[in-house]
């Protein structure tokens, strides 16, 4: 009588074993990172999509993930649809694509994002209802898009943001950048748009938490502060802002008390322009002062300046 013994075949063996390391490899173990259509997602759950030629908002991302990196693409449009499958958003960053629309309620299921970069863009008008669901977004950039008017309430859901950032776009005033729809807000710049005038009550009635103010590069002729509305503004950048003749009113020179930050270089205004805009310093907290580019009695522009005994440092 002969005994025989089953032995596995060596080939199997080997086979579940490969199984089985794929399988901790994949789901117990996750490597570094992984490739998705054209994505890759990284184990820290970022999505990078970057520079893919993307014309629509890519449908396969997985869940779980944090962050998606979308920039330099062809998306066209966002639709209310595009990010219902990636609830769980802290970051999305679409710069450099083509984006001319979003569709109302698009950011509905969104609700912690925190940032939302949009920067180099085709958006031409801020819609009521566009940033509808970002309740816990703190920045906001939408800088080199050709943004014209803003809808009135187009902020009103951004209760919590702290970054705000309209620079280089198209804009002529300030209406409906109204800060009581951001009461959280602590950097607003709308550098290089082509805003003439600058009326407090166009951005708010009561206190704001602003801390920087940016209004560089744009062609103000008229500044109106009428009321204590920057209680805690420490930075004001107005280089290359101002232009010659323009009207500068500051009702009380304790609105700005707090600047200790201030940047005037490359204005264009007059010499008893830019003398009424720095006496409204003398009284403040104005520490570091920035001349560059001015050739207009410079010397005089400095002793104006240099009645604020807190005043320590010129850039000239």
């Amino acid at each position: 009588m002969t005994t025989k013994i089953a032995m596995p075949l060596r080939g199997s063996c080997f086979c579940s074993f490969g199984i089985l390391y794929f399988f901790l490899n994949s789901f117990i173990f996750p490597t570094a990172s992984y490739t998705l259509n054209n994505c890759r997602v990284t184990q820290n759950t970022q999505a990078i999509c970057q520079k893919n030629s993307f014309k629509v908002f890519p449908k396969d991302i997985p869940a779980r993930v944090t962050s998606i990196e979308l920039s330099g693409n062809n998306i066209s449009t966002l639709n209310k649809t595009d990010l219902n499958n990636v609830p769980n958003l802290l970051r999305l960053d679409l710069t450099r694509n083509r984006i001319s629309k979003i569709e109302s309620s698009t950011f509905v299921v969104q609700i912690s994002l925190k940032v939302l970069i949009l920067n180099n863009n085709r958006l031409c008008k801020l819609q009521e209802g566009m940033f509808d669901g970002l309740v816990n977004l703190i920045e906001l950039r939408l800088t080199s898009n050709l943004i014209q008017t803003i809808a009135p309430a187009s902020f009103k859901s951004l209760s919590k943001l702290k970054i705000l950032d309209l620079g280089h776009n198209n804009l002529c005033h300030l209406t409906n950048v109204y800060l009581q729809h951001t009461p959280q807000l602590q950097n607003l710049y709308i550098p290089a748009n082509k805003i003439s005038t600058f009326h407090s009550w166009e951005l708010s009635n009561k206190s704001t938490e602003l801390d920087v103010l940016d209004l560089s590069q744009n062609e103000l002729m008229y500044f109106r502060l009428t009321a204590g509305i920057f209680p805690k503004l420490k930075t004001l950048h107005l280089e290359d802002g101002i232009e010659d003749g323009i009207v500068w009113e500051v009702n009380d020179k304790s609105y700005l008390r707090r600047v200790v930050r201030l940047d005037i270089s490359g204005v264009r205004s007059s010499l008893h322009g830019l003398q009424e805009v720095l006496e409204t310093f003398n009284s403040s907290s104005l520490r570091y002062l920035q001349l560059n580019h001015i050739n207009n009695s410079l010397q005089v522009l400095i002793n104006v300046s240099c009645k604020n005994p807190k005043l320590s440092t010129f850039e000239i």
